[in-house]
């Protein structure tokens, strides 16, 4: 869904410290055409890789492979410098959506392609736009790609990494052969799940005769899949089984158009669905004018515990980013034109904007990032040191952005939200080791002391609560696969953990 609305840029280094928001890294990457950067992954080395599309053949975009629109890694440091750059794709049209480091230095990149010439499979009952999934190394290898979807269109791939070690994405298709034979009708919700090597084991078509389709999934603590997405004109929320099988389905809106972007399970096992909605009935009430954000706070079977409009009177929407704080609390990353009702601080046109809500919806902070033209978020989360990163799209060269270089960059900011950091990043107060390590990890405390501790993925997601009852404490981590984790607690702080296979 996102590619529709693809418009990037990235801020050049600033240091800058206003009432709500204190910058710590921000930089544009691209060239002099259009770059639209959609996602990013941190890396188990200690830095970032950042994936999108691009049009540019000059600046930090070293060629072209099509002279059209290519895929564009772009591998960072921890300090947001350029360590290399690579490109994918065929003779037409690819860009990448989502990307996650698989294993050590093993990552998975997912996206839209319409190149009849890339992936391999590409002849075989595929269409025009179709989804696809390829495995690079920590070089830029390509290990392996494989073309996803049917003869008609297929879109708006989301991409997870499973307990079970497979892959497994969702989005849009059109089609009904291949991976979407199971098609219920004119449009459907695609899940489609693939071994390490990019073999299906299985997919499956969610839907009915109408349209329908997924923007985002996640996989809740017990395995069950959380879908979001659209039916008719509604937001969409579906609760599957491990294999794809439908628990619960809801809609939420009101009288008119109506799309979920993204949802997240909550520590209380609550669920939290994002999207716009322009209706000012139904679950639209409350809407401060054009579209609004809307969230809705789901029980663990469906049931709607609240619902909230946010935004201001000139119009917000494409919520693609949510991000699970403590306490039940989350941060929404949107985009916004307003400059009144909830959004304050609009740097111009379309800013960036980051609303922070407690567990029944009140607001707690809310920011814009950005300059005089339009600047997009549409990925965010930690960065290395455990502060809030966002990865989107400028077309600015003002404000809070500088070193554009051209129409649009890859724009990637590290920074504190004053109210609302993602919790505070400690190192002093205890030290882990072996880090990285395997099946155990060691916590030792100065002195002797009594503390629950948690570890957390990089969604924010808690994997692991216990207590400290000796000091040091051995624990095990047989049940985690490998990846970048965060152990400690909003009292003590936080560390990173790389947990190796």
């Amino acid at each position: 869904m996102k590619l529709k609305y693809i418009l990037f840029c990235l801020i050049a280094f600033i240091n800058a410290i206003s009432a709500q928001v204190v910058i710590n890294q921000s930089k544009c990457f691209g060239g002099s055409g259009l770059d639209y950067a959609e996602h990013y992954c941190l890396t188990s080395s200690g830095g970032y890789l950042v994936c999108g599309c691009t049009t540019s053949m000059d600046g930090d975009v070293s060629a072209s492979i099509s002279g059209g629109v290519d895929i564009w890694i772009l591998k960072l440091n921890s300090a947001l410098n350029i360590q290399s750059s690579y490109l994918y794709g065929g003779s037409v049209e690819d860009c990448a959506l989502g990307i996650i480091e698989f294993s050590p230095n093993i990552f998975i990149v997912a996206g839209i392609t319409n190149s009849p010439d890339w992936p391999a499979n590409g002849s075989s009952g595929y269409g025009d736009d179709d989804l696809f999934v390829m495995a690079i190394d920590s070089v830029g290898n390509e290990l392996w790609s494989r073309r996803l979807g049917g003869s008609n269109y297929d879109r708006y791939p989301e991409m997870i990494k499973t307990r079970d070690g497979k892959i497994l994405i969702s989005g849009m298709t059109n089609s009904a052969n291949n991976e979407a034979a199971s098609s219920h009708g004119r449009q459907d919700g695609l899940l489609v799940k693939v071994d390490t090597n990019g073999t299906v084991i299985w997919s499956k078509c969610i839907g009915t005769i109408g349209n329908e389709y997924f923007n985002n999934i996640y996989e809740a603590n017990n395995g069950d899949l959380l879908l979001a997405g659209l039916i008719g004109s509604e937001l969409w929320a579906v609760r599957c089984d491990s294999i794809g099988n439908v628990l619960w389905q809801g809609s939420y809106g009101g009288s008119n158009m109506e799309e979920a972007y993204s949802i997240t399970e909550l520590g209380s096992g609550r669920i939290v669905l994002s999207g716009r909605i322009s209706s000012i009935d139904g679950y639209g009430t409350g809407n401060h004018g054009s579209y609004d954000i809307l969230l809705v706070c789901l029980d663990s079977m469906g049931g709607v515990q609240w619902s909230r409009c946010y935004g201001g009177s000139n119009g917000d929407t494409y919520s693609f980013s949510i991000f699970h704080l403590q306490d039940d609390e989350v941060l929404i990353g949107a985009n916004t034109l307003s400059f009144d009702g909830d959004v304050s601080g609009n740097h111009g046109y379309i800013d960036a904007w980051f609303l922070h809500v407690d567990s029944v919806g009140n607001i707690l902070n809310s920011y814009c990032l950005g300059g005089a033209s339009e600047d997009l978020v549409f990925a965010m989360g930690l960065d290395q040191h455990g502060d809030n990163l966002m990865v989107g799209t400028t077309f600015s060269n003002n404000g809070m952005v500088s070193g554009n270089h051209g129409q649009s960059d890859y724009w990637v900011v590290s920074y504190t939200a004053l109210q609302s950091k993602i919790d505070e990043l400690g190192g002093r107060s205890f030290t882990i080791y072996p880090n990285p390590g395997n099946d155990y990890v060691v916590i030792k405390f100065p002195e002797e002391t009594s503390q629950d501790l948690y570890i957390k993925d990089m969604t924010g997601r808690i994997i692991k609560h216990f207590s400290i009852i000796e000091n040091p404490i051995n624990c095990r981590l047989e049940d985690m696969g490998p990846g970048i984790y965060f152990i400690g607690s909003p009292e003590v702080g936080y560390q990173r953990y790389v947990k190796v296979e």
